[in-house]
């Protein structure tokens, strides 16, 4: 597993203890995520996975 994805990883499973934890997202919403000061292609890299992960699931 690479640097973005380490940080993907990182990012994501603290996003989806609060979205769950705070009930956030809800069937149907859409939403965008950045990370600021970071490359461009990571930022690239970072949607991909986002979009991978969220496939199937409700979100």
């Amino acid at each position: 597993m690479g640097t973005v994805e380490k940080l993907a990883f990182y990012l994501l499973k603290k996003v989806d203890k609060a979205v769950r934890h705070y009930d956030l997202i809800k069937d149907g919403d859409r939403f965008v995520v950045t990370v600021a000061k970071d490359p461009p292609q990571a930022k690239v890299n970072l949607f991909r996975t986002v979009q991978r992960y969220t496939r199937g699931k409700g979100v």
